[in-house]
């Protein structure tokens, strides 16, 4: 089964082509959320260099976030163009479990965090049972602080830009149970991501195109300030 996926949910555009547990190419640009730019040349220059085509793939996997809401919305439009042209299937993955798959094997929580905004946090906790990755807490969104109060005492690992950012605050509640991820590991993988989502299509199937969308866990900015906007009228 070969694959080719990409995510967009951070300030990194990441995309990979994963054919039966094997990565063959991977292509990560962090920088600038210049995904609209960058995104579709990147992966046409990947594939070039693999001397493969979009044609010559099985089914592409989406990363859905949560994260930046226009980041987001731009990998899955992709997907869904890619898919729609060429008739293939998807496998959707959301971004926090691509985080936690790339810490590898471990017996401590894993807590994928990113940062969403001020003191909140997109995040999710999951542990390796065997090769399977278990979701303790499926994808959310929490302060640190009511994060922290869940797993204080609790060994685990951070992983994500929210352990960088968040750093000092989180030793402090934890101590010596936590440990954080390196640098690498806190960039989503699209190989990850396509590694989980070969997975997931072998034991669950695909999805048509049409089905897939983003995962939001809070309205987006617009969203808030229309509210506010109204609120303060209705006011």
């Amino acid at each position: 089964m070969r694959l080719l996926g990409i995510d967009t949910s951070t300030q990194a555009a990441t995309a990979a082509v994963v054919d039966n547990g094997e990565i063959i190419c991977e292509y990560t640009l962090n920088q600038k959320k210049t995904h609209s730019v960058h995104l579709v040349p990147m992966i046409e220059e990947m594939l070039a260099s693999a001397e493969l085509a979009l044609s010559d793939m099985d089914g592409f996997a989406c990363g859905v976030g949560p994260g930046s809401f226009t980041g987001v919305r731009i990998g899955v439009a992709t997907i869904k163009g890619f898919a729609q042209a060429l008739s293939k299937p998807v496998v959707c993955v959301d971004s926090l479990k691509t985080l936690a798959f790339g810490v590898g094997p471990t017996d401590k929580r894993i807590i994928s965090a990113m940062f969403a905004r001020v003191d909140e946090v997109f995040c999710g906790v999951y542990r390796r049972e065997g090769d399977q990755l278990i979701a303790e807490l499926a994808p959310t969104v929490l302060t640190m602080d009511e994060l922290l109060s869940r797993y204080a005492d609790k060994p685990c690992i951070f992983v994500g830009d929210a352990g960088a950012v968040h750093q000092e605050k989180i030793k402090e509640v934890l101590g010596d149970a936590v440990c954080f991820a390196d640098v690498r590991q806190n960039i989503v993988s699209a190989a990850n991501l396509t590694l989980l989502a070969e997975k997931e299509a072998i034991e669950s199937g695909f999805l048509p195109y049409d089905e897939i969308s983003p995962l939001y866990l809070r309205p987006s900015q617009a969203e808030r300030e229309y509210e506010e906007k109204n609120k303060g009228e209705k006011e």
